[in-house]
């Protein structure tokens, strides 16, 4: 079934040229997620309907530059249980990414379901988090340690954003024991993108050096373009200015 459901999901993936936006995901080495929610609908052994409501979460997710891929602890995500997932980064038009992955986590646990506790054993798991990538200006974040110019925000519906399990109450593989899990309505924010430095020498100082670099790059797209909006103006020489040593 895991191999089935990967399948589904990346046969529907078709690549396309990067943009800006996504180029500075893709060359950062954190994204971090800030908040999560959902509807979920439980069948088969256990039926229900619930909601996960739009909250906050820091999950500052370490990446390697030039890969647009991330790696998650489900139960960062609203999974009643906990397992690493590494998410296959896809670049897809108008600056959105595509995120798949899919895992047997084949862990019995305990999980509560609206207030019924029940033991499962938790086996194929799949998800796909797709978000548009939009520039903003650079921002210092404590949480991650890092300066953030890019926003992630949910596009794509039920289709483009789902988490599904499926499971077996009392940890015994039988038909009658089964539980699909499904979500609906889901919605992420993030951040990611890491910012130019104003120190466009590399000196270690913002000074008059970096000022003359900017003013000799006026009106262009060059490395002064320090918030990424593709030329370099008034916008920039206010950060440059905002982090004079």
């Amino acid at each position: 079934m895991r191999s089935m459901i990967a399948a589904a999901l990346l046969c529907s993936v078709v690549p396309v040229a990067l943009g800006a936006p996504v180029d500075d995901v893709r060359d950062a080495d954190t994204v971090k997620f800030t908040s999560v929610g959902f509807d979920y609908t439980v069948t088969g052994a256990v039926s229900l309907m619930d909601s996960i409501p739009l909250g906050p979460i820091v999950d500052c997710l370490a990446k390697t530059p030039g890969s647009l891929d991330v790696t998650i602890d489900l139960a960062n995500f609203g999974a009643p249980f906990s397992a690493m997932l590494t998410l296959v980064g896809t670049p897809m038009p108008n600056d959105v990414i595509q995120w798949d992955g899919a895992i047997d986590v084949n862990q019995c646990v305990t999980i509560d379901l609206n207030g019924t506790m029940t033991t499962a054993q938790v086996r194929d798991v799949a998800v796909r988090l797709t978000a548009t990538a939009t520039p903003i200006s650079p921002s210092a974040d404590g949480d991650c340690s890092e300066t953030f110019d890019i926003e992630l925000t949910t596009t794509g519906g039920d289709a483009g954003n789902f988490i599904t399990f499926v499971a077996f109450a009392g940890c015994i593989q039988f038909p009658l024991t089964q539980i699909n899990f499904s979500t609906q309505n889901l919605t992420l924010t993030g951040l990611s993108g890491e910012a130019p430095s104003p120190d466009l020498n590399g000196d270690g100082v913002v000074n008059g050096a970096d000022l003359a670099a900017l003013l000799a790059q006026w009106g262009t797209a060059g490395p002064a373009d320090l918030n990424g909006d593709g030329v370099v103006n008034g916008a920039d020489l206010a950060t440059l200015l905002a982090n004079w040593s």
